[in-house]
């Protein structure tokens, strides 16, 4: 009989990424994506409560940075930084480095081209 092979194993195994970061002059860092159970949780930090009448839900826009770098701390594998650490980060590219870290998050490391492929 044939072993069942569980289509979710490539999903349950943690993997790193590796992605230069060009505001830090082109070094390297290893990251890992956040889980479904870590992204859920982010995003229930950022919401505060509901609009009684509509019932959608009203954002707590001052937690989200703090569940910014909450995210890139977790995400981080080398070199570890703490929400903290990265809050302390200072200097010319220090927001850029952060958006970059952001970009790997969201999907974006790839790098961007127009529909030519350029």
């Amino acid at each position: 009989m044939a072993k069942y092979k569980n289509p979710f194993d490539a999903l349950l195994a943690p993997t790193t990424k590796t992605a230069k970061i060009e505001a830090l002059g082109g070094a390297e860092i290893e990251y890992r994506l956040l889980t479904v159970g870590e992204a859920d949780d982010f995003r229930k930090r950022l919401i505060k409560g509901y609009n009684a009448e509509t019932g959608t839900p009203e954002l707590d826009l001052s937690g989200a940075v703090d569940v910014k770098y909450d995210k890139i701390a977790t995400m981080l594998v080398k070199p570890q930084m703490t929400a903290d650490d990265l809050r302390n980060l200072a200097g010319d590219k220090a927001e850029e480095v952060i958006e970059e870290l952001i970009a790997l998050l969201d999907g974006h490391d790839e790098p961007e081209t127009d529909e030519e492929g350029n």
